[in-house]
């Protein structure tokens, strides 16, 4: 990002406008659904779907998770889902050639050889859970976490074992300095992420408030927040305030030292944790300065080790660190910028 593109982040909405993310997040229920199409074609006897690589239609040798498309929508993962779909991901050059002769009057055939194995021994997923033990607030808990399972198209390096070892980084440090945090920090390594966020909501819904039942557990009001790391290897820039400037204010302090480091921004419109912003909770996810070539690089076979940057790892770290010890610390939960929802 420019400077320029993170200040006009950072910017107090004027009423009625929003971020362009917001507006693409709003906007994204309009017309028919990838389910709805696709059941459209394989009802007048389409074998299969393709599609090319890439997003936004930018392609450069991607080949992507299918799970992105028909499948994320038909729950495939569900013992009860809907029959699956044959869905083909083609490099885009192979893609577009195809387009052009059939845009010519010319048939194309292609051939199709698809192996699939579905696996139904096991048919649960697992969280992995640490904790650092507060003190006189240890009853008080602090979350930071990352997600543990990814796609198989690579190897999960960017979405989100990048995550993964900045979040056991974090709790190495506060560890290594030997910091006695008044609240408990809880370490939570995520299991069925992307499956639609399986892992998280569990958590949530046995320790804080289920969706389902609208019913409220015992910590709902013992979590000060939770901070993310997902998809992101390059430094953090930034963090939501969730339209509260009471967060501002905590949050502008906080950064006083990590200005040095890149950590510059905080963002008036940005992303609230899924799983914690249904119940009504505070769940941060950080900004970081390669968000938009790694979200292009994630779940495809571009997701590997060497597109990693060390640099932004051990920052990510640092940040997270301070940011966990200071929620720790500090004589009051962090304020709730959303109402109880129910």
């Amino acid at each position: 990002f420019t400077e320029e593109e993170l200040d006009e982040m950072a910017a107090i909405p004027l009423p009625g406008a929003g971020s362009e993310e917001g507006r693409r997040r709003r906007s994204r229920g309009e017309g028919l659904t990838r389910e709805q199409k696709f059941d459209f074609v394989f009802a007048e006897g389409a074998l299969a779907v393709v599609r090319p690589d890439g997003r936004d239609g930018f392609g450069y040798g991607l080949v992507d998770a299918a799970v992105n498309g028909y499948a994320m929508e038909r729950r495939q993962w569900e013992a009860d889902a809907p029959p699956p779909v044959t869905e083909v991901v083609v490099a885009v050059e192979h893609y577009n050639r195809m387009v052009r002769i059939l845009e010519k009057g010319v048939p194309v055939e292609m051939e199709l050889e698809i192996r699939a194995e579905f696996i139904a021994g096991e048919p649960v997923d697992f969280n992995v859970i640490a904790e650092i033990p507060g003190s006189d607030l240890a009853h008080e808990i602090v979350i930071i976490g990352a997600h543990l399972q990814s796609e198989p198209v690579g190897t999960g390096a960017i979405d989100n074992a990048s995550g993964v070892v900045a979040v056991m980084e974090a709790a190495r440090v506060l560890k290594a300095i030997a910091a006695e945090p008044r609240r408990t920090v809880r370490v939570g390594l995520w299991g069925g992420h992307e499956m639609g966020v399986v892992g998280n909501r569990s958590h949530v819904a046995d320790n804080f408030a289920d969706v389902e039942t609208r019913e409220y557990k015992n910590d709902y009001d013992n979590l000060s927040a939770y901070f993310n790391l997902d998809i992101g290897t390059g430094r953090i820039i930034g963090v939501s305030i969730m339209g509260s400037e009471e967060l501002r204010g905590i949050f502008s302090d906080w950064m006083k030292p990590l200005r040095n480091l890149g950590f510059t921004h905080l963002f008036t419109d940005g992303m609230e944790h899924e799983a914690y912003e249904e119940v009504g909770l505070p769940g941060f996810y950080f900004d970081h300065d390669r968000r938009l070539i790694d979200d292009m690089n994630s779940h495809t076979n571009m997701d590997v080790y060497d597109r990693l940057i060390e640099d932004g790892l051990i920052q990510a770290s640092v940040v997270l660190a301070t940011f966990a010890y200071h929620a720790a610390m500090r004589d009051e939960k962090l304020p709730r910028p959303h109402p109880r929802p129910w």
